[in-house]
């Protein structure tokens, strides 16, 4: 069998490659057909009419060029962007996050299609990278962006090049004489940190369960944040507590398990607790992720 080169960036393809291993464009008729509405041939994929590169969405080296392109990038990528700290097509206030959206409206409250790409300081202030109609340049800051954290933590969606290749089997011989020097270390420090986990879950947990304010909303307190039910089934996380000190906690506590005769929806049922509890297997490969922060006090 044969090798091959992407028809995108040209990159070494093998003959049972579905997507291209640098650029990530579909490469095989099934893979390019995943990303239309009918699966027929010809159908209008995120890639265009025939799965091509360098028309819907992406442009001729299957860069991302609309927010939802970009969005199901990331999702072919495998990756947690919640994890991650990027919030794509999402007007995220929290602290620390990158971001984008489309903002409908004008500051005169004109139909007019704007795009924001920002970033959110460790104090939630907000930094502004782009503000402006052309939703490929917006799209494409951010994208870079999201690489280069990636590539801060050796984590290559794009494709490794050459020289990290390289660089990289040099790497692998200098650690390689100092691995037994810190094997010992290591162990000891995973044992503590496990330890530690154990024990900060416990107490951060420890708590958790239902609570009543007055009889006239129903709270759930999960590791250390506090969610009410709005009345239509939704939970949303607020600062307030249902209480107004710590002498009243166990007043207002009703229990861990939900009872329906309360007249509320189940957390445990609902769409924030699988927000939190979402697990998916390529989120692996992100778990060391915070270990190498960002500099979240610069304006980008």
């Amino acid at each position: 069998m044969q090798n091959d080169r992407c028809p995108a960036c040209g990159a070494m393809t093998q003959p049972d490659d579905k997507y291209c291993p640098q650029c990530g464009i579909p490469l095989r008729a099934e893979a390019k057909t995943a990303f239309g509405e009918s699966g027929e041939p010809g159908a209008k994929t995120a890639f265009g009419e025939s799965g091509e590169p360098g028309t819907t969405g992406f442009d001729e080296n299957g860069v991302p060029e609309t927010i939802e392109a970009l969005k199901q990038w990331c999702e072919g990528k495998g990756m947690p962007l919640r994890k991650m700290r990027f919030f794509i097509d999402e007007d995220y206030r929290g602290a620390r996050a990158f971001g984008i959206y489309r903002e409908p409206h004008d500051a005169y409250g004109r139909n007019a299609d704007v795009f924001v790409v920002y970033k959110n300081k460790s104090d939630a202030s907000r930094a502004e990278r782009y503000r402006g109609p052309d939703e490929a340049y917006a799209v494409r800051e951010l994208y870079e962006k999201l690489l280069d954290e990636c590539h801060k933590r050796d984590k290559w969606p794009d494709g490794r090049p050459q020289e990290a290749v390289r660089r990289s089997r040099g790497e692998k011989s200098i650690k390689a004489l100092i691995a037994g020097l810190v094997t010992a270390v290591a162990v000891i420090a995973v044992l503590a940190g496990f330890v530690y986990m154990i024990y900060e879950d416990y107490v951060s947990h420890s708590h958790d369960g239902y609570y009543a304010w007055d009889d006239a909303a129903l709270y759930y307190l999960y590791g250390g944040d506090w969610y009410f039910d709005d009345g239509y089934g939704h939970w949303t996380r607020t600062y307030d507590t249902p209480y107004d000190d710590y002498a009243d906690y166990e007043g207002y506590y009703l229990g861990d398990d939900y009872e329906s005769d309360w007249g509320y929806s189940d957390f445990s049922r609902s769409d924030t607790w699988e927000d939190l509890h979402e697990s998916d297997d390529s989120d692996d490969d992100y778990d060391d992720w915070d270990w190498s922060d960002t500099d979240w006090d610069s304006d980008w």
